[in-house]
């Protein structure tokens, strides 16, 4: 196993404390482990921050578990090559501080259902290169900053909804010229 760079578990029924996987796995692939997929299981419990031990990654996907419980800067700091987050459809609260600038530039995020906060992630605004963003479901009680709107020039898919977003929708230019 020390030579496996990517693990895709997802869609089944493995259960189970999350904290137990990251624990009783030697990881002598860390340097190299660049895939984790677990999304669609039964996993419980809380995110560990040893998760973060895991510095190349490229793709993390939890969504759709029982995970809980707050996930910080500690969690993701180490995360330079991240290109794809999935937390979905979790009971996780995303608690990052306001002057926060993410190690990585994400491709893919979804955050349906992260308890994001009720200000517009501000995190957000450093992540130049994504095209699908997932932030729904969030109670998120914020008008949409104007750099998000300037900014999405490669968006191929955008769900906001299930917020309390306010304002004016801007004039968007939906097409390169």
């Amino acid at each position: 196993m020390c030579t496996l760079q990517r693990l895709d578990l997802s869609n089944n029924k493995l259960n189970g404390e999350i904290s137990s996987f990251f624990q009783n796995s030697s990881w002598c692939n860390r340097d190299i482990f660049k895939i984790l997929y677990l999304s669609f299981n039964r996993l419980i419990g809380m995110l560990p921050e040893s998760i973060g031990l895991l510095s190349e990654l490229e793709e993390l996907s939890l969504a759709v578990n029982s995970l809980e419980g707050d996930v910080t800067k500690s969690h993701l700091c180490n995360f330079s090559k991240l290109k794809l987050l999935y937390l979905s459809e979790n009971l996780l609260s995303l608690k990052l501080v306001l002057s926060w600038f993410p190690p990585f530039q994400l491709e893919i995020l979804g955050l349906t259902s992260c308890k994001l906060g009720h200000t517009f992630p501000s995190w957000l605004k450093t992540q130049s290169s994504l095209y699908e963003l997932d932030i729904s479901d969030n109670r998120i009680n914020d008008s949409v900053p104007d750099w998000f709107w300037n900014n999405l020039q490669y968006m191929r898919y955008l769900n906001m909804s299930y917020n309390y977003l306010i304002g004016v929708i801007p004039n968007i230019s939906w097409c390169n010229s």
